[in-house]
């Protein structure tokens, strides 16, 4: 992924992994060991030194962790690139939270709250995405969660807090003939998006 941004798409499938070369295999992996071998003594300074890359112990580093690590990288990637979005986290094939990457709080990696029993779960692993209804933050600006969910049994769901208050612009710039206008509601009927901010 280095020089170029990926969708919020394919980052919630592929985000932070690439197909291990040897089975080809997508998912990101999972090792039930807590030690990892060295090719000889210096190999084993080098690693503890952080002058070759590689695995320790669990505590210190394993290809999990490395993965969410680079995870990590590439949402805040996607912050910098997409400035609607206010917030991205991943939530693991259980539905705990793995990742947070927020601009308004603290990255989070590790938490493990729990939101197997979520909408943004529960609909992303069904139907493979998932929006919200419209919400309100700060009693002012209009947000929506999407939610996306990865390929495979083993695969998590990628959440997104998008702020909608980016389409004001565009939609303030939209002429209907001499006096018309253009405005966005949700299905409930609720504005969103309306040339008199004061409506919404």
């Amino acid at each position: 992924t280095e020089g170029r941004t990926l969708k919020l798409e394919t980052i919630a499938i592929h985000g932070g992994y690439s197909p291990e070369p040897t089975t080809k295999a997508v998912a990101v992996p999972s090792f039930q060991t807590s030690s990892y071998a060295c090719d000889d003594t210096q190999h084993g300074a080098d690693l503890v030194d952080l002058k070759v890359p590689g695995n320790i112990c669990t505590r210190i580093m394993n290809p999990t962790t490395a993965v969410l690590e680079q995870r990590r990288i590439e949402y805040l990637q996607l912050l910098r690139e997409a400035s609607a979005i206010t917030e991205v986290s991943h939530l693991d094939a259980t539905g705990h939270e793995e990742l947070m990457v927020s601009r308004l709080a603290m990255d989070v990696i590790g938490s493990g709250k729990d939101y197997s029993h979520a909408a943004k779960f529960i609909e992303a692993k069904a139907h493979g995405t998932w929006f919200s209804p419209v919400y309100f933050r700060k009693e002012s600006e209009p947000y929506m969660t999407v939610a996306i969910a990865g390929t495979g049994r083993d695969k998590g769901v990628t959440v997104a807090e998008v702020n909608l208050k980016f389409i004001w612009d565009v939609v303030s710039r939209i002429k209907v003939g001499k006096a018309g206008y253009a405005y966005v509601a949700d299905p409930r009927g609720l504005l969103i998006a309306h040339p008199d901010i004061g409506l919404v």
